[in-house]
């Protein structure tokens, strides 16, 4: 595996998140770096600590500052929602799940795009996560492409 790279037992072995910026400054899903790229906060809600720590690298090799949460309660307790310009969002988590976190935050003034992530997930919590506004529902394992495309959804709106 490619130096700086976490593995996770949820990525695909065949397309891990490479360390490599070439890989993402290429294709069509491409995202560039840039002023705005480097103040561009993540937040990513997972309660499994290797797949928080893979998606935080492939965010911040993107160029983008990237923050973790191990559950929405403490996500909910930072200081800096206004800040946030996506959130990466497991659906099952101890205490609030996140589309609980979801219909929460609709209702409040925070209006950051969505991006689920799911290994338990089915169609039926897919189609109310997408019609509650989220940019994109992804099964784990997903690959890099997989997020990068949604991270490039997520910066268009």
């Amino acid at each position: 595996m490619a130096e700086g790279v976490r593995s996770s037992p949820f990525m695909r072995t065949d397309n891990r998140f490479p360390a490599s910026d070439n890989y993402f400054s290429s294709g069509k899903n491409r995202v560039k770096k840039n002023s705005r790229s480097e103040t561009t906060l993540f937040s990513i809600v997972d309660d499994d600590e290797s797949m928080r720590e893979a998606i935080e690298s492939l965010v911040e090799s993107l160029g983008f500052r990237a923050e973790t949460f191990a559950s929405t309660e403490e996500f909910v307790q930072c200081d800096h929602l206004g800040q946030i310009a996506c959130l990466i969002l497991d659906v099952h988590l101890p205490g609030m799940s996140g589309l609980e976190l979801q219909r929460l935050l609709s209702f409040a003034t925070y209006a950051f795009p969505i991006i689920f992530i799911s290994g338990r997930g089915d169609d039926r919590m897919r189609e109310y996560a997408l019609k509650g506004g989220a940019v994109e529902f992804l099964y784990k394992p997903f690959t890099a492409e997989a997020l990068l495309t949604a991270v490039h959804s997520a910066l268009k709106r």
